[in-house]
């Protein structure tokens, strides 16, 4: 099923007041992810993706806010989980899935030797899978690539997840009077 703007924009609200800071994962130029716990669910942990919206160029914003409302919408297990959103003027937080165990590019290029047959077959039905429930509700990812493929859980290669939904778009047929840009 597909969630349909269930997960709404909360603005009256910190996501501090509801989360706390386990360990800062990474950072870049517009921002950075942290691995969060709620503070009411002991042990309930999450990745904070915090963006700062004076750092987006209006492009970058506009995928940004692409990528929140295609995540809003969708449900599978292997298309990682958004949560909750915080947004204030200045700032969007983005609360998601917490998958820890790398992309697949590095998982293989570093350990090869478990990536089987039949292991392949089995990363691949996931990846068709979540691609083709994409399909099913007109929603084209467009950056398909084994760097937008992540693991689950640290050193496990058994269940992976499509990430990075900022480049993807809708597409409507001629007969619903619109086109995939």
């Amino acid at each position: 099923e597909i969630f349909g703007e269930l997960i709404g924009t909360i603005r009256d609200q910190k996501w501090e007041d509801k989360y706390k800071v386990v360990k800062k994962l990474g950072a870049g130029i517009t921002g950075a992810v942290y691995k969060v716990e709620h503070k009411t669910m002991e042990g309930k942990l999450f990745a904070l993706k915090s963006v700062n919206l004076d750092k987006l160029d209006t492009a970058q914003l506009k995928e940004l806010r692409n990528e929140v409302a295609l995540l809003k919408k969708l449900d599978h297990p292997h298309i990682v989980r958004l949560y909750e959103t915080f947004e204030s003027d200045t700032t969007m937080d983005l609360v998601m899935e917490l998958l820890e165990g790398g992309d697949l590019y590095d998982a293989y290029k570093g350990r090869k030797e478990e990536f089987t047959e039949k292991k392949i077959c089995e990363l691949i039905r996931q990846l068709v899978s979540a691609v083709s429930y994409c399909h099913k509700f007109d929603i084209i990812h467009r950056d398909i690539k084994p760097e937008n493929f992540m693991f689950g859980v640290h050193d496990k290669i058994h269940h992976v997840y499509i990430i990075d939904f900022g480049l993807s778009k809708m597409y409507w047929d001629k007969t619903r009077e619109a086109h995939c840009q």
